[in-house]
């Protein structure tokens, strides 16, 4: 019998669809779990600090303040948050941005599904992706020199 406790999720998004889709990923596998959620960054603060997830999946456009605000936040009250950031859009700034936050991870929502139950497990060990695309965007940009 695996005695081992399930990756706790908490997901941060402002559309419905979103999060449902997000918690039906999660109930696909059986190590990890939907730990909570959000729709802004201020019910992410207090969600995050009530739950304590293993994972936050981090939405980047919120209403209100945003989720490089949520993320910093986070952060600075558990400096060990396990963040990983969702966005759809293609804005260098935002990687900049987000990055600097301290995210573990930073992944488009066109990911797959084996792929963010991947970067969920391997941020919950330490371990960071970040998707192509946003590598690309700051070499564009010139913030990143390979």
């Amino acid at each position: 019998m695996d005695t081992q406790k399930p990756i706790r999720v908490m997901i941060v998004d402002d559309h419905d669809r979103v999060r449902e889709g997000l918690r039906i990923l999660l109930d696909c596998f059986d190590d990890l779990e939907c730990a909570g959620e959000a729709i802004d960054a201020e019910s992410a603060i207090l969600l995050y600090e009530r739950e304590h997830p293993d994972v936050t999946l981090m939405d980047l456009v919120l209403p209100g303040k945003d989720g490089i605000f949520a993320t910093s936040e986070i952060l600075k009250r558990d400096p060990n948050a396990k963040i990983i950031a969702l966005t759809s859009f293609n804005i260098s700034s935002m990687t900049k941005r987000i990055l600097k936050a301290g995210v573990m991870s930073y992944l488009k929502k066109n990911v797959g599904m084996d792929e963010l139950a991947t970067t969920i497990r391997d941020a919950y060990k330490g371990k960071g992706t970040i998707a192509p695309e946003a590598l690309q965007e700051l070499k564009d940009t010139d913030e990143l020199t390979l």
